[in-house]
């Protein structure tokens, strides 16, 4: 219901009274405008930081992932990604522009947290051709392909054992 000069007149109110009941009405609808308009604005910053905060920890999870895959050690990603130094430009929407190099100065800082690979050399083991007999040592280095290839020697050699 609206409360208007001409529903208080029809209520047979003096005039005085009802100019006294709308500048209170009109004070108490400013007032109660001026606090929503408060606390939409406390809503908007709060939502303001709760985006900042979830893009922030999304952030965080992709740099964890890259200083994973770039072969950091997976127990100390959490940490050496507050390492990491970004800006704005090194982003593209939720992911890294160019991680590798984002990530060169903790990979040089923190060498010793990310993995070295280091080729080793395997031994191959070429079954005898002239039906020769395999020791089991020459059984264990063997992959499946090359049991499979040569079963009736690697059966020969599992044979001798027993």
């Amino acid at each position: 219901m609206t409360l208007t000069r001409e529903f208080l007149t029809e209520l047979n109110l003096p005039e005085d009274a009802i100019s006294r009941i709308l500048d209170a009405h009109t004070n108490a609808l400013d007032a109660h405008q001026a606090e929503a308009a408060r606390i939409q604005g406390e809503f908007d910053v709060f939502r303001l930081q709760v985006d900042q905060q979830r893009t922030h920890q999304a952030r965080q999870a992709v740099i964890r992932a890259a200083l994973v895959d770039s072969g950091a050690n997976e127990a100390a990603a959490p940490l050496l990604a507050l390492a990491v130094s970004t800006t704005e430009e090194d982003w593209d929407g939720a992911s890294l522009r160019d991680a590798s190099a984002v990530l060169a100065p903790v990979r040089e800082q923190y060498a010793g947290f990310f993995s070295q690979r280091v080729p080793l050399s395997t031994d191959r083991i070429t079954p005898p051709l002239d039906g020769g007999t395999l020791s089991l040592e020459d059984v264990r280095r063997m992959s499946p392909g090359e049991i499979n290839d040569n079963w009736s020697l690697v059966c020969a050699a599992l044979a001798q054992r027993s």
